[in-house]
């Protein structure tokens, strides 16, 4: 199915039949002619929606080619079969939408290439969720979820905006050694877990505006930013080290946080 939707749209392109309005937000393309909004509705894949949620109980989605747009609307990722929701080395050519979404067994996006939009929002991630070595080409807008374990965006790829506001991070959230090409949106994430931004590489704005850090303290250590990072307003609870003994010369503080604490002032006074 998927190589015969990728022939017809070759073939309107080659025919000088393939009009499209390029939507640099969530959107994604739109088309412009008949022919175009054809092919856009045959290469839609809907296996959810609001009237008609679907529950999942299939493993793998491995190495499937999405040509079209693909929305996962209130739709469950069963576990009672201890399933996973696998998607690695998968390719979303279109927009993907997941809005209310439940993921309650594994959800592995690894190295998986999301082309247009992608809109995951309001929804819950019961089990751990991996989206390492994953390429975002457009807005990844990943806010208002709940990831209930822990969550991987190690050595991925922000093309364009990354927007993870309003979520709460459970469990360990890790943004190691990724790259955010574009703008990444922070604001009141709330981080319960361990975390990690160690090496990610920022070359545009970069905001936790009023991001709260209940047990782990934020890691930033060979942090590379183009642009200064907005930390103000971030809170951080009693259980975060060294707690509430920081402004005791007595108190005996870990290399690895000292660490983290002079990475957080050289970001600080980049800033001014």
């Amino acid at each position: 199915w998927a190589n015969e939707i990728l022939e017809e749209k070759k073939r309107l392109e080659e025919a000088g039949e393939w009009e499209i309005d390029d939507d640099h937000y969530l959107s994604g393309e739109i088309p412009k002619n008949e022919k175009t909004k054809k092919w856009f509705k045959d290469s839609k894949a809907v296996f959810s929606c609001k009237t008609s949620p679907y529950e999942f109980n299939k493993n793998c989605y491995c190495d499937i080619i999405f040509p079209g747009k693909v929305e996962f609307n209130y739709a469950v990722f069963n576990t009672i079969f201890k399933s996973l929701a696998s998607f690695e080395n998968a390719h979303f050519g279109g927009k993907v939408v997941a809005f209310r979404a439940s993921f309650d067994g594994l959800a592995d996006f690894r190295n998986t290439t999301f082309n247009e939009g992608t809109e995951i929002r309001y929804s819950v991630f019961k089990s751990e969720a991996m989206f390492d070595f994953a390429t975002f080409n457009k807005v990844a807008a990943f806010s208002d979820n709940e990831f209930e374990d822990g969550v991987s965006f190690s050595q991925t790829t922000f093309n364009n905006i990354a927007a993870f506001n309003n979520s709460t991070f459970n469990n360990y959230a890790d943004f190691s050694i990724s790259k955010f090409n574009g703008f990444a949106n922070f604001v009141s994430t709330s981080f319960k877990g361990e975390n990690s931004f160690h090496s990610i590489v920022s070359k545009s704005g970069f905001t936790l505006n009023g991001a709260k850090f209940t047990l782990d303290l934020p890691n930033f250590n060979q942090a590379n930013f183009k642009e200064s990072p907005n930390f103000i307003n971030i809170k951080f609870e009693p259980e975060v080290p060294p707690g509430n003994f920081l402004n005791s010369i007595t108190t005996f503080i870990h290399p690895g946080i000292k660490a983290r604490y002079q990475a957080l002032k050289r970001l600080a006074i980049q800033a001014h």
